[in-house]
């Protein structure tokens, strides 16, 4: 099966990512999933966390807990990395000069190039995070059957 192109708008500019190859998209899983492995322990360990309640603070204890567990020497590459698969406007994107000032934007892409590349195990992901939570949770772009 060939690489699929996936187009959004993202912040009134169109964007285009295409889909890394097998090959390539299992090595960067590796390393991505290497990057957010103690962040991901933390989150098996918010579940058994009785005094955390409600989603809203389970969430935050989340984030707080990836923000003090990620190496931004490691993530950034990355980062740039997946969101160099992606083209603004049918050019491709130089990074530094298109989102110094607009890092939103750049967050936004560089999850439209994740969900290009790995929205089925984003999707298997949420499954798991809705059992753990009994909870149903909403993302914009993924969504579990019911």
């Amino acid at each position: 099966m060939a690489c699929k192109l996936e187009k959004t708008k993202i912040l009134g500019h169109e964007y285009t990512c295409t889909q890394m190859s097998a090959t390539e998209a299992m090595k960067f899983k590796f390393k991505f999933a290497n990057l957010f492995s103690t962040s991901l322990d933390s989150l098996l360990l918010m579940n058994a966390e009785s005094s955390i309640e409600g989603i809203e603070a389970k969430l935050a204890f989340l984030v707080s807990k990836l923000a003090c567990t990620v190496d931004p020497d490691k993530f950034i590459p990355l980062m740039k990395q997946l969101i160099g698969d992606c083209a603004k406007g049918g050019q491709r994107i130089n990074f530094e000069q298109e989102y110094s000032g607009n890092l939103a934007e750049a967050y936004a892409v560089f999850v439209f190039a994740l969900l290009t590349n790995y929205k089925d195990f984003f999707l298997d992901l949420l499954r798991i995070l809705e059992e753990l939570l009994g909870k149903k949770i909403e993302l914009p772009g993924l969504k579990t059957k019911s």
